[in-house]
């Protein structure tokens, strides 16, 4: 049984199509699945600046408990020495900061609850 000319032809258009068609179906798939790994990307970059800014909340939240346990420390020496009539210029300096550290960290507290509240009340 012999092939003839024509029928090689016609079989190397089929397989010529064949391929054509299935390069495209490779290539849409490459296209999804890049466009699946940048979307998990986003995710995790989202997910990874969220947690970024738990991290900070949170140490924020820290420091906030170390500055009020300084500043109680400090009105406590200060009720101490203010009973034996000394002067205290450099103490009530050192407690002005305490406190105007203490109001920056509450403002910033706010601030960090109130964009936390925004940004989950638009999802």
């Amino acid at each position: 049984m012999m092939i003839t000319n024509r029928e090689l032809l016609d079989q190397i258009d089929q397989l010529t199509k064949e391929h054509s068609d299935l390069k495209e179906e490779l290539q849409q798939i490459k296209e999804m699945n890049q466009q699946q790994k940048n979307a998990q990307s986003n995710n995790q970059n989202e997910t990874s600046s969220d947690n970024g800014f738990s991290n900070i909340a949170e140490d924020l939240m820290k420091l906030k408990g170390l500055i009020s346990n300084l500043e109680n420390k400090m009105h406590g020496y200060i009720s101490k020495n203010a009973n034996n009539n000394k002067t205290l210029g450099e103490e009530d300096v050192v407690n002005l900061i305490l406190t105007m550290m203490d109001g920056m960290m509450e403002w910033t507290l706010d601030f960090v609850s109130k964009q936390n509240n925004q940004s989950n009340q638009l999802q």
